[in-house]
């Protein structure tokens, strides 16, 4: 007889299937397959239960309970369901219900008495059911996956399926009531519509921190791929479930929690942030080794741990959004150094904890002292041209990927014969800066409802994803 139902395995869950069989020995249970110290006294809570509710134990028959994957060691809350149901069907004490599979899910806890308890964790197994059914305890909560639910042992021949829609809930965007200057506007249209990574430099108090945490806002839903994967990252780690994560982690955060860690390794803060944006409010006070770990995630969206031998790759596919000041007190801008208290010694080696190879990462850099004062366009109107942007993408190139991950080539094929046949204009820097520049524009084009990315998009890009960097360069010249 073989039912199938789950282990915890570090931070994951893991299908596990058991086995059940008799031989001549002693009445009791032998576990096969790494069980832990709480899954070898259940064997007693199971015996327990099954005399509770009238069923008959073997005479002169051990049950050998075999677990697959047989490497990992067994921890679990639910496999007492499993093994008893398995030893009721053995047995043939109690029929097996026509509405099951051949190999059932079963996961559940005993009472001692034989009534069956769905444990808290129980919410996990959706990732792995899909459209399955899972035997368990009965419940008054609505879970996201079909479920036959049972009181206690006895009523295990009279089941009843509770089917899930399996539609998954869907955040309803509330738009706050903020204004911004054109310029911001703009910034925040062309930062949604692409999810570009950028960074945002300037004084304090200058509004960097308020674009960062409006960008969520306007971001688009994540799909439902997208969402069983956040969701999935959420239960295994106990994080808030959210349509699109946001994480803005305090740069006193230790390197372990937001980079992830321990043995076996746990994931970080960098993977609370996958599939959402990550914001990190002053960039230049996170240590090096966070802000050079953010290297690899950026370019692969995902981050390998390696601790006492054992190598974990976590995924963090993320929008990343910087924001800083240039030295410590905060006012130095390109071109107006006298505005700073600091010796230009001090501001220097501010500056130089950013690196070239992370700064070259970011596709958007934006100085927040351009900014006026005067407020002129709502957030509202943002999200509206963000949204219309990215359905026309979608309905004249059938595109449902943000621009910022379509290959550069793809882009391309959409740019102006003019631009095509020499009337590019010169893009200097690494060719990292180029594919910016294109990628940017590609969102300039979609804003204007163009198919085609003309000049004027192009120099627009050219203003957010090369000059501010080169004037950034330039700061102490």
């Amino acid at each position: 007889m073989r039912v199938k139902s789950f282990i915890k395995h570090g931070v994951e869950w893991c299908p596990v299937e058991i086995e059940l069989s008799f031989m001549p020995g002693l009445p009791q249970f032998q576990f096969l397959g790494l069980p832990d110290t709480a899954l070898k006294e259940s064997q007693w809570r199971i015996k327990t239960a099954l005399k509770k509710q009238g069923f008959e134990w073997p005479k002169g028959r051990q049950i050998i309970v075999n677990m697959r994957p047989s490497n990992i060691r067994k921890s679990s809350q639910g496999l007492e369901l499993a093994i008893a149901c398995a030893f009721l069907w053995a047995t043939e004490q109690v029929q097996k219900s026509p509405l099951l599979p051949e190999i059932p899910w079963v996961y559940g806890e005993l009472s001692l008495e034989g009534d069956v308890i769905a444990p808290k964790d129980i919410y996990r197994a959706e990732c792995e059911l899909e459209s399955e059914v899972l035997l368990t305890g009965q419940s008054d909560e609505d879970f996201p996956f079909s479920t036959a639910q049972i009181e206690n042992l006895k009523s295990l021949e009279t089941l009843y399926v509770n089917l899930s829609s399996g539609l998954e809930e869907k955040e309803e965007k509330k738009i706050p009531e903020v204004y911004f200057c054109k310029s911001a506007a703009q910034l925040l249209k062309v930062i949604a519509t692409g999810e570009h990574n950028s960074l945002l430099v300037g004084p304090a108090g200058s509004g960097k921190t308020t674009v960062c945490e409006m960008i969520s806002h306007l971001l688009k839903s994540s799909s439902q791929k997208d969402f069983r994967e956040i969701k999935r990252w959420a239960l295994m780690m106990n994080w808030p479930i959210q349509q699109r994560p946001f994480v803005m982690p305090h740069h006193s955060t230790p390197n372990i929690s937001m980079i992830g860690g321990g043995s076996p390794p746990v994931p970080g803060e960098i993977t609370r942030a996958n599939k959402g944006v990550l914001v990190l409010d002053e960039l230049l006070e996170f240590s090096s080794v966070v802000k050079e770990s953010l290297r690899e995630p950026i370019v692969s969206g995902k981050i390998s741990v390696s601790r006492r031998g054992i190598k974990k790759e976590f995924p963090a596919d993320f929008l990343l959004l910087a924001t800083s000041n240039l030295c410590p007190c905060g006012n130095l801008v390109p071109g107006k150094f006298n505005s700073c208290r600091f010796s230009l010694i001090r501001c220097r080696s501010y500056t130089e904890k950013l690196s070239g190879p992370l700064a070259d990462r970011f596709e958007i850099l934006a100085f927040s002292h351009l900014w006026k004062s005067n407020q002129e366009v709502s957030l509202q109107e943002i999200y509206e041209s963000v949204r219309n942007a990215q359905e026309f993408a979608k309905a004249t190139r059938g595109q449902d990927m943000v621009n910022a991950k379509v290959p550069i080539k793809i882009i391309e094929d959409t740019m102006d014969p003019f631009l095509k046949s020499g009337g590019m204009p010169e893009i200097s820097g690494s060719r990292r800066r180029y594919q910016a520049v294109m990628r940017v524009a590609r969102s300039f084009a979609d804003l204007e409802s163009s198919e085609c990315i003309r000049l004027k998009h192009i120099q627009l890009a050219i203003g957010y994803a090369v000059i501010p960097f080169a004037e950034l360069q330039e700061i102490f010249a």
